[in-house]
């Protein structure tokens, strides 16, 4: 049984020696180790008033620190002594760990050497990718209300290296039987991170089933510009951080569904540097994080079968690169309202400003929603797979409302350079016991 006990300011030299032990031979492997810079950041970072020893069986087996930072709780210090490594005590403690931010409510946030086997463990452990820095890799771990077991999880995942989005329509004179059985196939495929799944509303009435908030997207009354409304009855979006995967996947879908559905369209995506589209602009800057993500992408206190689920609206835009290339860098940067080299926002951009048309806060009330948009490339063509999901469709569509001109008659200056192909709605089913739950389509 492990205990965690508090340390005291004499045990500094003890624990100092014991985090040399079991840091030396990542620092070795970056050609790093110097017991001495070892001392001074460990002299500079600590607080007895946050350090505890981890005690198994009245004997010191490592030490572990929590501090509250920025943003939720930094877990500091984590180390056991090599000869307790692959025991098990090191989840043992992140379990206690984990016990006290969940019941504050806290986000749990680590860091890792680049070449040290931490970086396995904490994302075994459920800690999700945030940034990097020079020499680490930095986690975070969303407190147990954000973790909600119920719903896909790749929804508010950071975005993956590559994608494919996979859209099927029922083949003609498919009964709902048949429809059924498919998606039960389906369903031993979904895990809702690698492969997250859309139900349009045609697929949710030929099943005789109703899905609050779920309709089709018919564009929008009084739009200045065309806006392609594409319904499917099948949305998949597949993530992976290497093609290969999404080539295996795609192909298990497809023989999944074969007997009853058609794919209609694929189309591969891919991450952009940071997360840039490829006009060079950030995508995405203004997302809800953490507990606003989840408020703004999840439906909650809807009942069972809803709960947990999400509403997603997809459109793929397609850039016209010799206007926007064609345009002064001001010019760029009106369009945006951001500058481009280092993603400030313009005081004084243009009222056709794509920031100022979609300013989330600035809709009564407020539209929010969690965008999960990718650039891609098909053709010759490129543009923008833009994928933004809701707890309904009030937020995408009070920003579309605005984009359009059907608001006030000012078009978003986004369309001089770029136009949608495609417009379409799906809802996003919940996950239960690690499986999607269908049972709103009658499907157990």
């Amino acid at each position: 049984m492990l205990e965690l006990i508090a340390a005291s300011a004499n045990d500094f030299e003890e624990l100092l020696a014991l985090r040399i032990r079991a840091m030396q031979p990542s620092l070795e492997r970056l050609g790093r180790f110097d017991p001495q810079r070892a001392r001074e950041r460990l002299r500079a970072s600590y607080d007895p008033a946050v350090t505890r020893h981890i005690m198994c069986g009245g004997r010191r087996i490592g030490f572990v620190a929590l501090k509250p930072c920025e943003g939720g709780i930094l877990l500091d210090h984590l180390y056991l002594d090599p000869a307790f490594h692959g025991q098990g005590f090191g989840s043992q403690v992140l379990q206690q760990i984990f016990k006290e931010t969940d019941q504050q409510g806290a986000i749990l946030h680590v860091g890792a050497l680049r070449a040290s086997r931490a970086n396995r463990f904490y994302r075994k452990h459920g800690f999700i990718y945030s940034h990097e820095t020079e020499w680490d890799i930095c986690y975070r771990r969303p407190p147990a209300i954000l973790r909600n077991e119920t719903m896909q999880t790749g929804i508010l995942q950071t975005l993956p290296a590559h994608a494919s989005y996979l859209t099927f329509n029922a083949k003609a004179n498919t009964d709902a039987p048949a429809l059924r059985s498919a998606l039960t196939a389906l369903a031993k495929l979904v895990d809702g991170e690698k492969i997250v799944l859309g139900i349009g509303a045609n697929l949710a009435s030929k099943l005789g089933a109703q899905v609050n908030g779920l309709r089709n997207f018919d564009g929008i009354a009084d739009s200045r510009v065309r806006l392609p409304a594409t319904p499917a009855d099948l949305w998949c979006w597949l993530r992976a951080d290497e093609r290969g995967a999404l080539v295996h996947h795609a192909q298990q879908i497809q023989t999944a569904l074969q007997e009853a559905f058609e794919l209609q369209h694929q189309l591969d995506a891919f991450k952009y540097d940071t997360g840039r589209d490829l006009t060079g602009y950030e995508d995405g800057t203004e997302n809800p994080q953490d507990e606003a993500a989840f408020a703004a992408a999840i439906v909650q206190a809807q009942g069972p079968g809803l709960d947990g689920s999400s509403m997603v609206a997809v459109q793929q835009w397609r850039h016209q690169f010799e206007k926007f290339d064609a345009m002064s860098s001001t010019d760029q940067d009106n369009a945006i309202g951001r500058r481009k080299s280092d993603n400030e926002e313009l005081e004084d951009a243009p009222e056709s400003a794509h920031v100022k048309r979609t300013a989330q806060e600035d809709f009564t009330p407020e539209a929010f929603s969690l965008r999960r948009s990718m650039p891609w490339t098909e053709q010759g063509k490129a543009g923008l797979h833009f994928v933004s999901f809701g707890n309904s469709f009030y937020a995408f569509e009070a920003q579309l409302r605005r984009m359009s001109g059907a608001e006030d008659g000012i078009v978003d200056a986004l369309f001089k350079f770029s136009h949608p192909v495609s417009g379409s709605y799906f809802w996003c089913p919940p996950m239960k016991d690690g499986q999607i739950d269908l049972c709103l389509l009658h499907i157990d």
